[in-house]
């Protein structure tokens, strides 16, 4: 009976956190993949030290594990630093990802490629070379420690971005396929672009925050099993984290996230129908549609020749 229970963020970086406590722990430890916003999962029986890394819960709710486990959380979302701002069980740095901070903390400064990468990513700066191509490949990965722990090693570079360049082909593709299919919500008192899509939730809603450059955010959503998941992201000034507390989650400032209730919203907002052809009338609004510009209702769309109407 393992005696270390291990919570993680399921997706590149929470589970490159969790494969740098796999290092230390091997077949020790109990590993469980969590997604944001979800309740705190079946902890197994005779678990006395509990991580929770690349995502949190609410304050009441991690002094609650707190009281029952040694507990060490892992986290670099905004939300997180300021809501258990008071838990000295708490390590959030907003300036690393998960996977690099887990890491340091056990096994030092030196970072492997592939964490390097899955920051690089997780934190959106695309700094190091074939960013997006390398990345494809990592997330083309199983989530298995025995995998990532194969890609330890000198040639992991040419091997993920020569790889990866062919998925970028094809990635492309399915965000162009996505950008036509957006409609315009109103979210909490915004009017903003949105789109149900389940893979490539970054790269869409960063293609929907440049080609709906008037809405102060984008957004994508996506059912799963029990919850609907939305996705928020801004370039820029705006924090998206903060629309997303209002909902119960979290995250970076221009990336964030909640989860609702599946069909939620079931029908537009009530004022949706009027505000939406209050903001269409502006002369002044510009619209966006595969990239070219509609000033009004009686212009077409000049790469697809589609009329807003």
């Amino acid at each position: 009976m393992n005696k270390v229970t291990i919570l993680y963020h399921n997706d590149a970086d929470g589970f490159g956190a969790a494969y740098a406590l796999w290092r230390k722990y091997n077949s020790r430890a109990n590993y469980i993949p969590v997604m944001s916003h979800h309740a705190v999962p079946e902890i197994p029986e005779g678990t006395e030290k509990l991580y929770i890394v690349d995502f949190s819960y609410s304050l009441a709710i991690c002094e609650s594990l707190a009281e029952r486990y040694a507990l060490q959380i892992y986290d670099h979302h905004i939300t997180a630093q300021k809501e258990l701002e008071s838990m000295y069980q708490a390590h959030v740095d907003i300036t690393k990802a998960a996977s690099r901070i887990v890491w340091e903390e056990i096994h030092g400064s030196y970072i492997p490629p592939i964490l390097q990468y899955v920051e690089d990513y997780d934190l959106w700066r695309h700094a190091l070379p074939e960013s997006n191509a390398v990345n494809l490949y990592i997330h083309s990965l199983p989530k298995q420690f025995e995998a990532w722990d194969r890609e330890i090693g000198s040639s992991f570079f040419a091997r993920a971005s020569t790889a990866g360049a062919h998925m970028k082909l094809f990635q492309d593709n399915q965000i162009n396929r996505a950008m036509k299919d957006v409609r315009i919500m109103v979210l909490n008192g915004a009017h903003v672009p949105v789109v149900n899509v389940s893979e490539n939730i970054s790269e869409v809603g960063h293609a929907l925050c440049k080609g709906y450059p008037v809405a102060p955010y984008s957004a994508s959503y996506c059912d799963r099993k029990d919850v609907r998941s939305w996705s928020l992201r801004s370039i820029g000034a705006f924090d998206v984290s903060e629309v997303a507390k209002q909902f119960g989650g979290g995250g970076h400032k221009n990336s964030a996230g909640f989860s609702t209730e599946i069909g939620w919203p079931q029908i537009s907002p009530p004022d949706f129908d009027r505000e939406f052809e209050q903001l269409t009338g502006n002369e002044n609004v510009t619209w966006t549609c595969c990239g070219g510009v509609i000033i009004d209702q009686d212009e077409k769309c000049s790469v697809c020749g589609d009329r807003y109407d």
